[in-house]
């Protein structure tokens, strides 16, 4: 290992840190967000590891061909970010490292700041190329539509199979995430929010209510 680029910087990353072998450790480039506060200056509630290498959104970091892009993307913490590697000179599509913030049908939960954040940071890495690749941190099923029942249809063959079921790419996820859909018919009317039949588009005090509840149900495993 030659660098680790940390998505966020809490217990998780230290639990994840303090797993390698402590020689390798000392040797290896930590990349992340200031250790004790998001880009506004915000304390972080989370104790982590000190971050050398502090990134900052727009920021582009380069190891030989490999080239990231930084975005913020808070949400699940006040200081996560994403990393968007270009794709380009290796003659591919761009692949988008998520962390904790988007999964494969899933985002994460939002331990350090409102349902709004995270609508706005979802919003934000929803508008990359469709054809990127998504890396998540973890995936998760729901089943809001026909798409993603196909997906969990499939996910379960590769599992059987022991294959790799990532990653996903960003026009997948639109079609399936609800986390990314808040704005869409179906999935309000599967969260009760949509109580005539004219629908108009939610404006992002209501995507974020949706947004809130959809994690709630998650977390108390009722989305299936």
């Amino acid at each position: 290992m030659d660098e680790y680029l940390a998505n966020f910087n809490n217990n998780d990353l230290t639990k994840v840190v303090s797993g390698f072998d402590l020689k390798i450790c000392t040797q290896v480039p930590v990349y992340g967000t200031d250790s004790g506060s998001d880009q506004e200056g915000q304390p972080s509630e989370h104790p982590s590891l000190p971050i050398l290498n502090t990134v900052s959104d727009g920021e582009m970091l380069e190891f030989g061909n490999l080239k990231f892009s930084v975005q913020f993307t808070p949400g699940h913490t006040v200081g996560h970010v994403v990393y968007l590697l270009d794709g380009s000179p290796f003659g591919t599509q761009d692949s988008l490292f998520s962390g904790d913030h988007l999964f494969l049908s899933g985002c994460g939960r939002m331990f350090e700041g409102p349902a709004a954040t995270m609508l706005k940071s979802l919003d934000h890495v929803s508008k990359i190329d469709k054809n990127t690749l998504i890396w998540p941190g973890s995936t998760i099923t729901h089943k809001y539509n026909i798409n993603i029942q196909n997906k969990f249809l499939w996910v379960k063959d590769q599992r059987n199979k022991r294959l790799c079921t990532c990653p996903s790419t960003m026009e997948e996820e639109l079609s399936y995430n609800p986390f990314l859909r808040t704005s869409q018919e179906s999935v309000l009317k599967s969260l009760g929010m949509v109580n005539t039949e004219t629908f108009q588009t939610p404006d992002d005090r209501s995507r974020s209510q949706a947004l809130a509840e959809i994690r709630h149900q998650k977390d108390n495993y009722k989305y299936k």
